[in-house]
């Protein structure tokens, strides 16, 4: 009989489980490449260290807050390995898919979508944002823009600009525009620096 209980401590002391305890804390299944992304993690079982890797990028720890920094985008993969007492409890992986960061253009900060002319004028020119995360922009540089406008599906111009600040070509355009009519702001070239992001294109609609 006391055998049989010593054997059975001795099994579950040493007993190492894979997987599905270590719980991520992310709204969002993706982190962005290049930037530190603040992921929470818990776990159901006791540990007092724990050694963790990525496959790519770099990362570091804080309690329950582990901020990774994905080199490229694609995937990365987070592996963890908990001990208590010095020996091997658990050994668990997360894998988050990596987007690039995107570059947007907006006329306003509030990042606005339906627009008037005078809203338009005010501001001079595009502004470009980099989304670092879901709630935290930055302002991005680029090299040029194709700014159209739209109207009952055909276009009344297009044409290429070369600065955040309108052209005096185009602000002389924009007197035409008329209510109904959509703004493309496309082709986005970004400078050198931002080539890790990716621009997306934009449609406004003018009130």
């Amino acid at each position: 009989m006391t055998r049989i209980i010593f054997l059975t401590f001795f099994v579950f002391e040493t007993f190492t489980s894979v997987g599905q305890l270590m719980k991520i804390e992310n709204r969002n299944r993706y982190i962005r490449a290049h930037f530190e992304n603040s992921i929470g993690f818990s776990f159901d079982r006791k540990f007092d260290s724990l050694d963790l890797r990525t496959s790519q990028g770099t990362f570091n720890r804080d309690r329950h807050i582990i901020r990774l920094i994905p080199e490229t985008s694609g995937r990365d993969t987070l592996f963890a390995k908990f001990f208590y007492k010095r020996k091997l409890i658990h050994v668990d992986t997360a894998t988050f898919d990596v987007i690039k960061p995107e570059v947007y253009p907006s006329f306003g900060e509030d990042h606005p979508t339906k627009l008037s002319v005078s809203y338009i004028k005010s501001g001079g020119g595009i502004i470009f944002h980099i989304r670092i995360t879901d709630d935290h922009h930055e302002g991005a540089s680029i090299k040029s823009y194709r700014f159209s406008v739209i109207r009952k599906d055909s276009f009344v111009f297009s044409m290429i600009e070369y600065s955040y600040k309108f052209s005096d070509e185009l602000k002389a355009k924009l007197d035409t525009l008329k209510s109904g009519d959509k703004i493309l702001i496309s082709d986005i070239i970004l400078d050198p620096y931002f080539d890790f992001a990716d621009p997306l294109p934009r449609v406004y609609k003018i009130e």
